[in-house]
């Protein structure tokens, strides 16, 4: 073999052997592990994760037990008068789980547009994430449902354990209704 061969050799071996791993050249990769809670940025990376990834079990870990769900008509400038839709806890993980048992895996696309947002301090045991854009796409058979709004976040800590801050409210937030 001649000097300098087996290097040459090796080095696209390596090459190949990084995409692969991290998944660059193979679209059905897995995008790893769902986000850190550790900060209400990461939160709401963990609830973007669970709308892409359909996960039901993280999205129920993730909101708080007195979560709350409110959706203004009009979705904007509103008058003192209008009545806001407004549900808890229960309900928000049962309209999540129809939504997801409707649409085939990888038919719920979300991107939340996090740039800009700073995190609270180490003594903030609440911190509201407000007007944060967003893109919903739903594929429902062969409707494609698309929204692009905004939405006000209101997170809490919850201390130590797993998941460290919770979703405690949701504004805004317009997605298809399968039903009620």
């Amino acid at each position: 073999m001649k000097p300098g061969t087996g290097l040459s050799l090796l080095i696209p071996l390596l090459l190949m052997s990084i995409l692969l791993g991290t998944g660059c050249i193979m679209p059905g990769a897995p995008d790893g592990d769902p986000p850190d809670t550790d900060t209400p940025l990461g939160l709401l990376e963990a609830f973007e994760w669970c709308y892409n990834h359909q996960d039901q079990e993280l999205y129920a870990e993730i909101l708080d037990p007195d979560f709350v769900y409110i959706l203004f008509p009009d979705q904007g400038y509103f008058d003192e008068d209008e009545t806001p839709v407004e549900w808890g806890r229960e309900e928000e993980l049962a309209r999540f789980a129809d939504l997801c048992d409707a649409c085939d895996e990888g038919d719920i696309d979300l991107d939340l547009d996090l740039s800009g947002y700073e995190s609270p301090g180490p003594d903030d045991d609440e911190w509201l994430i407000p007007n944060v854009e967003y893109i919903l796409r739903v594929v429902l058979e062969d409707t494609i449902y698309q929204a692009s709004y905004r939405a006000d976040f209101h997170t809490v800590k919850t201390g130590e354990g797993y998941p460290r801050w919770r979703l405690l409210e949701l504004r805004g937030f317009e997605r298809p209704e399968l039903h009620y």
